[in-house]
């Protein structure tokens, strides 16, 4: 988007979506969840001057306090809670993609790479999901055959068996009947 393009639906009264990323690939990961403005920084510091520098610019002065203080309150949030920036990014970008979840019962071995070696954990992650790899170390320290499936390589399988949330983990049989739901 332009900033005439940006400009032109501020004065239309159309509302945008304003991301604010971290680096490229989270910046990536957003662009494929069809957000319309992604601010991008390599730093805390950068950003939030930089989006308030940005809105400044356009005449938003506004924007640019909110942006501020929404990636501050984010910062915070995230030390307090543990939130997973990754996971929400995912289910935003699920969202926007129309993917929904349902019951997961079955899961084609071929899909995943799945060998007929016994029971196995099929996990689906994304690379900026801290929560996702806390949870395959914990499968594997358990001694769990974990396979894994990154949904922002492999979106047709997400949407295939209604991912719209990571981690989501099952466990199941080397025909792929799920055992059980993990997690998501």
């Amino acid at each position: 988007m332009t900033v005439p393009e940006f400009q032109k639906r501020k004065r239309e009264g159309k509302k945008l979506i304003v991301v604010t990323a971290y680096d490229a690939l989270f910046a990536r990961i957003v662009e494929e969840a069809g957000i319309d403005v992604i601010l991008v920084g390599d730093s805390l510091g950068v950003v939030v001057l930089g989006s308030a520098a940005a809105a400044y610019a356009l005449g938003l002065s506004t924007l640019g306090w909110a942006l501020g203080l929404l990636v501050a309150g984010l910062a915070l949030l995230a030390a307090a809670t543990g939130l997973c920036a990754g996971c929400e990014v995912y289910r935003l970008g699920a969202r926007v993609r129309g993917i929904r979840s349902h019951k997961l019962e079955h899961v084609e071995p071929a899909d995943v790479g799945l060998s007929p070696a016994g029971e196995a954990v099929v996990q689906f992650t994304h690379p900026l999901c801290s929560a996702c790899r806390e949870l395959e170390s914990r499968f594997r320290a358990e001694g769990r055959r974990v396979v894994t499936v990154d949904v922002s390589k492999r979106p047709e399988l997400a949407r295939k068996y209604g991912v719209a949330l990571v981690p989501t983990a099952v466990a199941v049989s080397p025909s792929g009947t799920v055992l059980a739901r993990l997690a998501g």
